[in-house]
C-alpha cells in the first residue's frame, strides 16, 4: 500500500514538473553572425517560432495556433544611416527622421516612445486608418542596427489590448547581449 501511494505521489510530482516546464517561457537565442552582440528572445507561452535566415538581416517569426492571436516578426538589420547610433541618444533631428521613415509603412500612423525595463528606447507605431487594417511595429536602433517587431492578425483585423500587451511582452523579453570587448 505504501509503495502504491509513493508511486502515485511520484507520478503526480512528475506530471506537475512537466506542466510547469510547458508553461514556462522559452528563451531562444537568434542565430546570427554579428560580432557586436547576440540576441535572445523570450517566446510567449504557447507560441511557435521559426527563424528565417535572410541575406544581411535576421527574421524571427512568432505565431500561435489560435487564429484569434496575432503573429509577430522580429527583423534586425544594419543601417548605414544610423551606424554606431542608439535610439535613446538620437538628436531630435535623427528622431524625427526615424519617425518619418517608419511612418512611411503606414497610411495614418500614430507614434509614441517608451522605455523597456532594460532601458532601451522603443518607438511604437500603429496604423489608425480603419480602411488600411490594424497593425503595429516597435522599433529601436542599437549600435547602428535597426530592430523592428511587427504585429498583426492575418486578416488585419483590429489589434486588442491583449495583442498589444503580448507585443510588449515580446519586445521587453528580447535581450541584446554585447559580445564586443
Amino acid at each position: 500500500m505504501i509503495k502504491k501511494i509513493l508511486s502515485l505521489l511520484i507520478t503526480v510530482a512528475l506530471l506537475f514538473s512537466i506542466t510547469v516546464t510547458l508553461a514556462a517561457t522559452t528563451k531562444y537565442k537568434m542565430i546570427e553572425e554579428f560580432e557586436e552582440f547576440d540576441i535572445e528572445v523570450e517566446i510567449p507561452v504557447g507560441a511557435l517560432y521559426k527563424q528565417n535566415p535572410q541575406e544581411g538581416w535576421l527574421c524571427l517569426e512568432i505565431w500561435f495556433e489560435d487564429p484569434a492571436k496575432p503573429f509577430f516578426d522580429i527583423n534586425v538589420a544594419f543601417s548605414e544611416l544610423f551606424a554606431g547610433e542608439f535610439l535613446g541618444k538620437f538628436a531630435q533631428e535623427e528622431t524625427d527622421h526615424l519617425v518619418e521613415m517608419v511612418g512611411e509603412d503606414f497610411s495614418i500612423p500614430a507614434h509614441e516612445f517608451f522605455l523597456t525595463p532594460s532601458d532601451n528606447t522603443i518607438l511604437l507605431s500603429r496604423e489608425t486608418d480603419p480602411d488600411a487594417g490594424d497593425y503595429a511595429t516597435m522599433t529601436t536602433v542599437y549600435k547602428g542596427f535597426f530592430f523592428q517587431l511587427y504585429c498583426c492578425h492575418k486578416d488585419y483585423s483590429p489589434l486588442t489590448d491583449e495583442d498589444l500587451q503580448l507585443m510588449h511582452q515580446i519586445i521587453e523579453g528580447a535581450w541584446i547581449i554585447d559580445t564586443e570587448k
